[in-house]
């Protein structure tokens, strides 16, 4: 492109090598032909005059044709130029000089120069042109030409006046040739721009700005070329490598620091997997394409990859450990197509995340579980607008009386076939995709509503507990949800209190404290569930703003049999009541059990001795029944 911007010297420099030569060729049959018309003509006008010129000049112009090439088309142009000025002169002389029509031919030959052979050749025709122009006027004034024509114009005005038409013509296909590149110039520009701007979006497209890693673009388009090269014998392995807590440390650190780590880890792996070619893919994904003879090789690839990764990266004043999770897909045996094994390989790094890192090949049975758990995440949003999810109710008893006084509220879900779907089934598919956020605001609204209900039929000051999910903290909505619930239903805030894991609140627990306290502010309590079972830090209980703790089912349910239970829960319930907490007691299911909890002074209990979760009516005829007991 530069070489046409500034060497633009002839029409040819706008063509291709064989272009040149092809018009050429065209050129030299168009002056073969119009000498052999010429040649006809001198039979049949002029008494055959100039019959063996013609020829000659016809002979002249074949052999340009067969001799021109990629390498002699320059000289060829410039020597058919001069072929034809010098023969259109000794025509010009020998017919009548100055007054002959050949001369006509003079600004056409200056126009052809300038296209064909650029401005240097053009000069030094032109100079030829003009020297023969008065050559042919001394000729005829001192009686060497052939005709003179006595008129009674000058032949040196004759002479000036075809002077200044030349003239004219080189000036005119100077502006035009000035013209004509400027054209090309600008067009060049344009084109080069074009260039420039289809480099960097193939750049932007096909590479990371980041690691200046080629991405999943280039490692769809090479794959192709890699895949011609898997035989019987190589197997062709797509690696998906991801940092399972990248989020964590970019988040908390900064992404200048997240970005930092990115680099370091791309470092790390361009280092080690050797011949084996390296993408990333997106945010800490990255992809790795590896031949190998066997699967044992692609094993310990994938185990290095695993231990160098998981080496601390210190960035200024921070220590990163980051955790990484490796899928792997081979073809041929799990496809042919990119798409597919990409695919089949983050399946397998899904399966490798959750079994808390390291790496897994695919298989059809991970494919077949992913799957399922796709499924039912398609199930319950197709049960919530089916109304096909119900709240069941456990009563939760005053141990000192026997009188009920709360209700832990618990989903479950029917399907319209009437099979039924354990929490322990849907709940952690619903955490995970998101949709326990819909599904805790219904569950909330239910409950609420329910015990509205209850309160209505006489059943006053019984509270309902709904569990809380960490992923509905996430969310940042909650608060509006339950004083929305609150506010529509006219359930007073006392008579809600929220359950909540205190092994679930590693992370983020100024936002979820934040929540916490507006939701007390409004007048709702709040009880730590499952206590004794996650981290039990005692801190949490402050952070939490809690007034109830829940004493695990795994130290209530052996507890007559086991001392060491007896010990542990004694323990805990006097924790509580020294900080002013009340305590329930899960899962009591005999009256031996109830009476040792009330005689540690433990106050409520929940469990199978006085109800399993039962339906809203049947919750109802248990409360009617249990006043009565307890009249």
């Amino acid at each position: 492109m530069e070489e046409q911007k500034f060497k633009l010297h002839s029409l040819l420099s706008l063509h291709t090598p064989d272009e040149k030569v092809k018009f050429v060729r065209r050129i030299l049959l168009i002056l073969i032909f119009i000498s052999t018309l010429a040649l006809v003509n001198s039979f049949l006008f002029l008494n055959s005059r100039f019959v063996y010129e013609f020829i000659a000049v016809s002979c002249v112009f074949t052999y340009f044709y067969y001799f021109t090439s990629r390498d002699t088309t320059p000289i060829v142009v410039i020597m058919m130029v001069w072929v034809a000025a010098i023969f259109a002169s000794y025509v010009a002389w020998t017919l009548n000089g100055i007054n002959s029509t050949v001369i006509l031919l003079y600004p056409c030959l200056i126009v052809f120069s300038v296209l064909l052979c650029g401005w240097v050749s053009t000069v030094y025709i032109a100079l030829y042109l003009i020297i023969t122009l008065y050559c042919f006027v001394l000729a005829d004034m001192f009686g060497l030409g052939s005709e003179y024509d006595a008129s009674t114009e000058s032949p040196w005005g004759k002479v000036n006046n075809i002077l200044i038409i030349l003239i004219l013509s080189l000036l005119g296909m100077l502006m035009i040739a000035r013209l004509f590149k400027q054209a090309i110039t600008r067009l060049s520009d344009e084109s080069l721009r074009s260039e420039q701007l289809e480099a960097l979006a193939k750049e932007k497209f096909e590479y990371d700005s980041l690691t200046k890693l080629p991405n999943i673009n280039r490692a769809e388009i090479e794959f192709s070329d890699f895949r011609k090269k898997v035989d019987s014998v190589h197997n062709l392995a797509i690696i998906t490598v991801d940092i399972n807590n990248f989020k964590l440390f970019n988040s908390t650190l900064g992404r200048e620091v997240g970005d930092r780590v990115i680099l370091s880890l791309a470092e790390r792996l361009v280092t080690l997997i050797g011949d084996a070619k390296l993408y990333r893919s997106t945010g800490s994904e990255f992809l790795i394409l590896k031949f190998a003879e066997e699967y044992s090789r692609i094993e310990e690839l994938a185990e290095q990859i695993s231990r160098t990764l998981e080496s601390p990266i210190l960035i200024e004043d921070y220590e990163v450990e980051p955790r990484s999770s490796l899928g792997i897909a081979v073809s041929p045996d799990d496809g042919l197509k990119f798409i597919d094994l990409r695919r089949k390989s983050q399946t397998a790094l899904i399966e490798a995340r959750q079994q808390k890192g390291g790496y897994c090949f695919f298989d059809t049975q991970i494919e077949k579980k992913i799957n399922q758990k796709l499924n039912l995440i398609k199930d319950i949003k197709q049960g919530l607008r089916n109304d096909e999810f119900l709240l069941y109710y456990q009563p939760i008893i005053d141990l000192s009386t026997g009188k009920a006084i709360a209700a832990e509220a618990l989903i479950r879900w029917i399907k319209k076939d009437g099979t039924q779907i354990f929490p322990d089934q849907f709940i952690p598919q619903a955490e995970a995709s998101g949709l326990i956020n819909e599904l805790g605001e219904w569950i909330i609204n239910q409950a609420c509503t329910d015990a509205k209900h209850w309160t209505e039929q006489g059943f006053e000051n019984i509270c309902v507990a709904v569990n809380l999910s960490p992923v509905q903290f996430r969310k940042g909505n909650l608060q509006r949800v339950i004083a929305e619930a609150l506010s529509y239903t006219g359930l007073p805030a006392k008579l809600l209190y929220l359950e909540i894991t205190e092994s679930l609140f590693v992370e983020d627990i100024e936002f979820a404290q934040a929540q916490i306290n507006s939701l007390v502010g409004m007048g709702c309590e709040f009880a730590i569930d499952d206590f004794g079972a996650g981290y039990s830090n005692l801190n949490y209980l402050h952070l939490f703003n809690a007034s109830k703790l829940k004493i695990d089912r795994s130290f209530v349910g052996p507890i007559v049999e086991s001392v060491r239970n007896q010990h542990i829960v004694k323990a805990i319930v006097e924790m509580s009541h020294g900080l002013g907490l009340t305590n329930i007691a899960e899962g009591v299911e005999d009256e031996e059990t109830a009476k040792f909890l009330n005689s540690t002074g433990c106050i409520l209990g929940q469990g199978y001795y006085w109800s399993r979760p039962v339906p809203f009516n049947e919750f109802l005829n248990f409360l009617d029944k249990n006043i009565n007991q307890n009249a």
